[in-house]
């Protein structure tokens, strides 16, 4: 089958979050046979440097854009070039709808569409019944969306790449924002675990010099700020705990989820061993069983936090217990059959 995948940002190699989704089963689809063609922008706004307009990776042919006015006409190039069967679209935020009101305009045969809904789509989501089928990765964002053509596949992941590892550094990874509490917390348990380290993205801290001055008053020696990182599995499968905590405005734990689906980075680190401490959220409580699978931090407490980073760090149950639970349910290979069952269905009735 000769499919167009469409994701935003796709230009390997540096990938995250939606994009990595994409691309992970553009690759897939590609080892199980089929043409796999990507369509996606010309400027990279994470490497921020612009791509060539044509080339091919991993054996997949990447077309790119430069304005949405190139969009239209790549779009129709491909689709005659290629003789695309079926286009699937993967997003989140607003731009279900605005690409629903794009496929229209190509005029030409009629191609299936299919969107992987990511992400909350905005507050008017119904034009997405006009796609002939939404696939929502999340459960819980399934249950509160009706659309009539919609079914619920979680995404995949690939096991191979994000492989387990038990020789593992002390390392604790919190990529997003550190809040005081944890900081205090992390400096008491470095005084009691020698070798323990705190990688902070620099990013986020860019953002919040503040957090320098506050890491110096608190004597915290062994925190690291760590850049881009090209191969996000190197860097799992060294570190023991992973810290993806969601704080709101206000800096305190939120009870939502921006993107309305479980983080890809939950995913590739119980794959690689890493234990996650996270919201207890429902978007959470999909991938995570507290305790068993993951920790899901109820308290905002310095005291109680340090208890859970303590527990935390000397656990070994719960490293292989999360690897056992990515293995049944997110390994991409059986992921992708369900989409290529997906695509049959679809194109045998149109």
């Amino acid at each position: 089958m000769n499919i167009l995948i469409e994701g935003g940002d796709l230009n390997p190699p540096f990938a995250e979050g939606t994009r990595n989704i994409a691309l992970m089963h553009a690759l897939e689809l590609k080892r199980r046979g089929h043409n796999v063609v990507v369509l996606t922008k010309e400027k990279d706004i994470i490497l921020k440097k612009k791509h060539p307009k044509y080339e091919e990776i991993y054996g997949i042919k990447f077309y790119r854009w430069g304005k949405y006015f190139d969009l239209f006409f790549t779009y129709r190039k491909i689709v005659k070039i290629e003789k695309i069967d079926l286009v699937h679209i993967f997003v989140k935020g607003i731009r279900p709808s605005a690409y629903i009101n794009f496929i229209k305009m190509g005029g030409g045969k009629r191609i299936p569409v299919i969107f992987s809904l990511l992400g909350w789509p905005g507050g008017n989501y119904k034009p997405l019944n006009e796609a002939d089928k939404v696939i929502i990765t999340s459960k819980s964002l399934y249950k509160v969306i009706s659309l009539k053509n919609s079914v619920h596949i979680p995404y995949g992941l690939d096991l191979g790449r994000f492989s387990f590892s038990r020789k593992k550094n002390k390392d604790i990874l919190c990529l997003r924002f550190p809040p005081v509490p944890l900081l205090r917390a992390f400096r008491k348990l470095e005084l009691k675990i020698p070798g323990v380290k705190l990688i902070l993205n620099k990013k986020n801290i860019d953002n919040r010099p503040e957090t320098r001055i506050i890491l110096k008053d608190l004597g915290i020696k062994n925190a690291i700020e760590l850049g881009h990182v090209n191969r996000m599995e190197d860097l799992l499968k060294k570190s023991k705990i992973i810290l993806d905590l969601h704080y709101g405005k206000d800096l305190h734990l939120s009870q939502f989820l921006r993107c309305a689906s479980p983080p890809l980075i939950i995913l590739e680190s119980m794959a690689c061993g890493v234990i996650v401490i996270s919201n207890n959220i429902p978007e959470i409580r999909e991938i995570i069983d507290d305790n068993k699978t993951g920790i899901l931090l109820k308290t905002e407490d310095e005291a109680e936090i340090y208890k859970i980073l303590l527990k935390a760090i000397k656990n070994k149950r719960i490293q292989t217990i999360a690897r056992k639970e990515v293995v049944n349910k997110f390994d991409i290979r059986k992921v992708v059959i369900k989409y290529e069952e997906e695509y049959r269905k679809l194109c045998e009735s149109l």
